[in-house]
C-alpha cells in the first residue's frame, strides 16, 4: 500500500525486507500497483515514495495521491 504521507507498505515483513534491499541496489525503481493499494496501511514500511522513480497504475488513482506523486517528481503512468 501507499499512504497519503508517501510511505510504502507491504503485508509481509520478509517481502518488505527483500523489496527494500532491491530498491537500495537499483538504479531506477518502478512500482506497479493497482489503485486499490493507495491510501492503505499495512504491516511493514519498506520505503517512501522518494525511493520510487515511476509508478504504473490504473486510471482510478485518487487525484490527491496523483498530485502528491507528481509534486515529488515521480512519473505516474496510467494504463
Amino acid at each position: 500500500g501507499i499512504d497519503e504521507n508517501g510511505l510504502v507498505y507491504t503485508q509481509n515483513v520478509y517481502d518488505g525486507m527483500t523489496k527494500a534491499a532491491l530498491i537500495k541496489a537499483a538504479k531506477k525503481v518502478i512500482c506497479i500497483t493497482d489503485s486499490s493499494k493507495f491510501e492503505k496501511h499495512f504491516l511493514y514500511i519498506f520505503c517512501t515514495i522518494a525511493d520510487i522513480d515511476v509508478i504504473i497504475t490504473d486510471e482510478d488513482i485518487p487525484d490527491e495521491i496523483r498530485k502528491m506523486l507528481i509534486s515529488k517528481n515521480i512519473e505516474v503512468i496510467t494504463v
